[in-house]
């Protein structure tokens, strides 16, 4: 994937600027009014026993609705949330372990497919919501007005495990850096 993001208002955008495409595999049963039934049972994952982020190069466990900032973006991401905190910890707490890589993997409940989303450059990532998703914000700022960023990502499906499409992942973004 290919994202081409332009700052078009008058206002500079802060480095911890993002946006947080959702990635959903297998959308549990009755969580979505619109679509009342499961998309893909085998990804659901309703129990956070199969989701993953990358946490010190290695893969953890995503078993919760915890947000794991980018090791190298927390402090930004702090800074402008300022004081007060971020408005959303309510909802979604914020987790003192780190991501290291814009990786999400998910492995399906029969262990025989994994998919996942990836991003060359992000700010957290974080799943399992009441559609239980997948999120790796992408982080796009700082951007003067004007000025244009392009970023690449992508999307895996494919027989395996999680430690197949980490090495895909690995493969595929260290080449570009």
């Amino acid at each position: 994937m290919t994202l081409r993001v332009t700052n078009r208002t008058d206002h500079k955008w802060p480095e911890s600027a993002g946006i947080i495409p959702c990635w959903n595999p297998g959308q549990v049963a009755g969580t979505n009014p619109s679509m009342p039934r499961a998309l893909n049972p085998n990804f659901a994952d309703p129990w956070r026993r199969n989701s993953y982020y990358v946490s010190a190069g290695e893969l953890a466990a995503l078993d919760s609705r915890a947000l794991h900032f980018n090791a190298r973006h927390r402090a930004a991401a702090s800074l402008a949330a300022g004081s007060a905190g971020f408005q959303f910890a309510y909802k979604w707490p914020i987790s003192g372990d780190d991501a290291t890589a814009g990786l999400l993997v998910r492995e399906s409940e029969d262990g025989a497919w994994v998919t996942g989303i990836a991003w060359e450059d992000f700010l957290s990532v974080q799943g399992h919501n009441p559609w239980h998703c997948l999120h790796a914000c992408v982080r796009l700022g700082a951007l003067l007005p004007g000025e244009s960023r392009t970023l690449r990502g992508r999307l895996y499906l494919f027989r395996g495990n999680r430690y197949d499409c980490l090495q895909r992942f690995q493969r595929e973004f260290s080449a570009r850096r």
